[in-house]
């Protein structure tokens, strides 16, 4: 009941933040848009939920035995295709750069013919089959790998675990208990938009960094949407907006796609790899690089800007 309460003032808290801090500049503006709004909101709660989950003194060096504990829990219990492992963990390599906690990422591979992927804490990261199918290019798939490492470079999983922790009075008393949690914890586990559109911003940025295609994050979305075969731009519903464990994918789509295109239009003397070919053999750009035809050139022209539901 306590906890209810709390989330409860913390909501009114954040409205009112968002509503003082507002300054609409044309009637367009004024009008309600309630996925943004809870993100915004989001923003609020997240920022007090990180100050509390500071009181549990868990460290990087306790994330990551808590990453190698799932590591090997996972190792025993997992199997997958081999080559297709060992084509997701070679994919990692590209981010070695770019890391900031030092642990040993490992990407496994889930069975689920459900098209999905999620991060554990300590540098774990999970894709399913069902993803692979879904994608059609290897940059679109590594801006999704670069999405869920988004979530352990920005402490996104660890204060889940902390603030479960703390809910659960566990504190530091066993990293088995802290690993067990984690397992338990991700299984229902949503991130909050403010946390999903930070991890896509990121993701984003890599990408622009990388020798991939900018867009790439936008046709994973795209393609997200076209495998799920439903629609998000019905009518906005605070009630529908704000459940949603990811900000509607139609927005993503349009937002990373306005963003790429602008990238382009700057950068069009470039060349960037797109990577069908790599996807399909399992066979990452730095082992292969396929050629011209995988390569697009700005600026974006409209026939080339992701389309929601086409086979």
């Amino acid at each position: 009941m306590k906890k209810l309460v709390l989330i409860g003032i913390l909501l009114i808290l954040s409205v009112c933040v968002y509503l003082t801090t507002q300054t609409p500049s044309s009637e367009q503006d004024r009008k309600v848009n309630f996925s943004n709004f809870f993100k915004n909101m989001g923003k609020g709660v997240q920022s007090v939920a990180r100050s509390t989950t500071k009181m549990l003194p868990l460290t990087d060096d306790d994330e990551k035995k808590i990453g190698e504990e799932l590591s090997s829990f996972y190792r025993r219990t997992n199997q997958g295709d081999k080559k297709t492992k060992n084509y997701l963990n070679e994919l990692l390599k590209e981010f070695s750069p770019y890391l900031r906690k030092k642990f040993k990422y490992e990407i496994n591979l889930d069975s689920c013919a459900c098209s999905n992927a999620y991060a554990l804490p300590g540098g774990i990261v999970f894709v399913t089959e069902g993803i692979l199918d879904t994608f059609k290019t290897e940059s679109e798939l590594i801006s999704v790998i670069a999405h869920e490492i988004a979530h352990v470079e920005l402490n996104h999983c660890i204060d889940a675990v902390k603030y479960e922790a703390l809910s659960e009075k566990i504190f530091k008393s066993s990293v088995g208990k802290l690993a067990d949690l984690s397992r338990r914890l991700f299984i229902s586990h949503s991130f909050s938009q403010s946390q999903e559109d930070e991890a896509d911003t990121y993701a984003f940025e890599f990408l622009k960094r990388s020798k991939y295609d900018p867009m790439g994050v936008a046709n994973a979305f795209a393609n997200l949407m076209n495998s799920s075969g439903t629609s998000t731009s019905n009518k906005s519903s605070p009630i529908r907006d704000y459940f949603r464990s990811h900000p509607p994918l139609e927005d993503r789509v349009k937002k990373f796609s306005a963003l790429a295109k602008q990238w382009w239009k700057k950068n069009s003397s470039m060349k960037r790899y797109l990577g069908h070919e790599n996807l399909k053999k399992r066979v990452t750009l730095s082992q292969r690089d396929f050629g011209k035809k995988e390569y697009r050139t700005g600026p974006i022209k409209s026939s080339e800007q992701p389309n929601f539901f086409t086979k």
